[in-house]
């Protein structure tokens, strides 16, 4: 995804709602008289595009005993950009359709005890029970599908609940094991001290994802609306053969988004 470019379109959403925002009357009742709103609302279907920003993580669910305490958690600043069309059945209900570009990150710094790792030391790799300090960037880009039933207890919110699958575009899992030592193979095995060891994990990363999305829409404006979504990732970021980690990863992320329709 082109940050830049989703940048400015933000930028540009922001400039609009401030154009709007001074046109904008006191009555509640929103009202637009548009030739492309007009057309649109003779079949019932909208278009929207919309920009925003995701806060979450990727974590196993519940946490295991092996990750004892999360010593700092960042959750970097991730983006979305996604079209939508919305067919509506009736004034309550309509389905929706959309096609997301989005990033999923964070960095974390945990303290863990008899965790599953390979690390690479002098150029090789070692497998076995990690005791001590880890640190993690997760950095992924996905194309993303949601498909959602839309409810409209009122003129200007809409609820919406579905499923979504994704596409891995681009990602990296990486980090640094320090402060402690290796056990090779399992607990019982032979005990190697280490000062700091890296470990990468990108090309381990499953290339789909699928879950369920909760998406809650405002309309402030005739064309402006605001958004909160939150999204978990059903199945783990990495394949189910990846016997590395001995518990799945879940992506579950919030969303605060800006959008304009058509």
């Amino acid at each position: 995804m082109k940050k830049i470019t989703v940048i400015i379109l933000i930028i540009m959403l922001f400039s609009v709602f401030q154009i709007n925002l001074f046109a904008q009357t006191k009555d509640e009742t929103i009202k637009d008289y548009t030739p492309g709103i007009l057309r649109s609302l003779a079949v019932g279907v909208e278009y929207r595009v919309k920009a925003g920003f995701l806060i979450g993580g990727m974590s196993p669910i519940p946490i295991p005993l092996e990750i004892q305490k999360i010593e700092n958690y960042n959750p970097l600043f991730n983006l979305m950009l996604e079209g939508e069309i919305q067919k509506s059945f009736n004034p309550n209900w309509a389905l929706s359709f959309g096609l997301r570009m989005e990033q999923k990150g964070m960095k974390t710094l945990a303290q863990v005890k008899n965790y599953e790792m390979v690390l690479i030391q002098d150029n090789e790799s070692i497998s076995g029970v990690w005791t001590g300090s880890v640190q993690t960037t997760v950095k992924n880009s996905y194309l993303t599908l949601p498909v959602l039933v839309v409810f409209k207890p009122y003129k200007r919110w809409s609820i919406k609940l579905g499923p979504y699958l994704s596409c891995l575009l681009d990602g990296s899992f990486w980090g640094y094991a320090s402060d402690g030592y290796l056990r090779v193979g399992d607990p019982t095995g032979e005990k190697i001290e280490i000062s700091n060891a890296p470990y990468d994990f990108s090309d381990k990363l499953a290339h789909w994802n699928y879950g369920l999305q909760l998406d809650a829409d405002f309309q402030a404006f005739p064309h402006l609306f605001a958004g909160l979504n939150f999204t978990y990732g059903i199945n783990s970021i990495f394949p189910k053969n990846f016997n590395t980690m001995s518990f799945a990863m879940h992506p579950i992320y919030f969303g605060l988004n800006f959008g304009y329709k058509f």
